[in-house]
């Protein structure tokens, strides 16, 4: 709440004092809260994000991570493929943000791995989270100078938000993010379709601002 309330500070004791207590109970009864200390060390990593030291940030997502990737791998209670799956994703964010890219990618091409098959299962719940993926691999593909690779996810990006704004209009601003992203990626690498694409994203925004100005 202090979080979302501005306090970015004044959050970092709260999530501190969770983490000690589920630490404490999985110390008491092993594996029995493993799921929620996980979930605890990624909002405790992000609670110190917050507060601008990435750094100091991504040992918790790390934790987090290899907290619920030991619960899938062991087919234990608690186990999530979508949590581990979101954690990943984050975890490369914090790398990226700690100046770590190189490994950045990797985590997330892992997280991408998990969410194709998740949305294969159930796309209705899983194809947004897959393309938003995508987009990241592409950011994280791109700042360690691998355009062709940057260019595939974001165009599988771009691809999937198409669909899923075509069938649910809330999407139209992630597909405006996309595009953008895509004509980026293909202007850097001197592709002469990131103008035509860059031009889409412009076109999509300018319909979104009319609808919502305090937004776009």
């Amino acid at each position: 709440l202090r979080a979302a309330a501005g306090d970015r500070t004044g959050a970092l004791a709260p999530a501190k004092e969770a983490a000690r207590i589920y630490a404490e109970l999985g110390m008491q009864r092993p594996g029995d809260y493993q799921a929620e200390l996980a979930l605890t060390m990624g909002a405790l990593g992000d609670r110190v994000a917050d507060t601008g030291d990435p750094a100091a940030a991504l040992p918790f997502a790390q934790q987090a991570v290899r907290l619920q990737r030991e619960l899938v791998e062991e087919e234990q209670p608690g186990a999530s493929v979508p949590a581990l799956a979101a954690y990943l994703l984050n975890c490369s964010s914090r790398l990226a943000d700690a100046g770590q890219v190189v490994d950045a990618v990797p985590v997330a091409e892992e997280a991408v791995g998990l969410l194709r098959g998740l949305a294969e299962a159930e796309p209705d719940a899983f194809l947004p989270r897959l393309a938003a993926a995508l987009h990241t691999l592409g950011h994280h593909r791109a700042a360690v100078s691998d355009p062709l690779g940057a260019i595939e996810a974001a165009q599988e990006a771009r691809s999937r938000f198409r669909v899923l704004a075509a069938q649910r209009p809330e999407f139209r601003p992630e597909l405006a993010a996309a595009l953008d992203g895509l004509a980026a990626h293909l202007n850097r690498s001197g592709d002469p379709t990131g103008r035509r694409i860059a031009e889409d994203a412009v076109a999509l925004y300018r319909e979104l601002a009319a609808e919502r100005p305090e937004a776009f």
